[in-house]
């Protein structure tokens, strides 16, 4: 057992955002898994491959209105900066995670 400093504690403990925690949903629904994610959690290392990763970028435009890049998740494969692309795609599209695709 590795011991976290302070900083890597907080991060990880903290509250998930609104996108977060609709990212991390689908990614449990998709790798059929019930782990408890944190910000910091990695999609690859999860266990999450190739086909799980397009499965995740299409349940993403059809959750989200948003088409993310398809290499994406492969830039930024933590819970966190993830959930950020969408937020800021988001953005870019004039729209929020409240006014996106229920």
């Amino acid at each position: 057992m590795t011991l976290e400093s302070p900083a890597e504690k907080t991060q990880t403990e903290r509250a998930l955002t609104p996108t977060e925690q609709r990212v991390a949903a689908l990614w449990r629904e998709i790798m059929q898994s019930d782990v408890r994610l944190g910000p910091t959690d990695n999609f690859f290392t999860l266990g999450g491959d190739s086909l799980a990763m397009t499965m995740v970028l299409f349940r993403v435009n059809e959750t989200f209105g948003v088409e993310l890049a398809t290499a994406s998740l492969m830039e930024a494969p933590e819970l966190a900066p993830f959930a950020a692309l969408i937020d800021s795609a988001l953005l870019a599209a004039g729209q929020t995670m409240e006014s996106s695709t229920l």
